[in-house]
């Protein structure tokens, strides 16, 4: 029988914010994953708000 509520959320996330997902889960800091990925603070937190919308959470 299949869902009835859609796509999973984490199927929805373009590739980087996708990347940055795991390590926030891990407990690495914005500044960790930025630095480690080449990234500003400010992409980081893009990419996260873009994940957290997605994913109907909040901060």
């Amino acid at each position: 029988m299949g869902s009835t509520h859609g796509p999973e959320p984490t199927t929805t996330l373009t590739l980087r914010p996708r990347e940055v997902l795991r390590p926030v889960a891990a407990g690495e800091t914005n500044r960790e994953i930025a630095a480690a990925r080449g990234l500003t603070t400010i992409t980081m937190k893009s990419f996260w708000q873009e994940v957290l919308q997605k994913l109907g959470a909040s901060e």
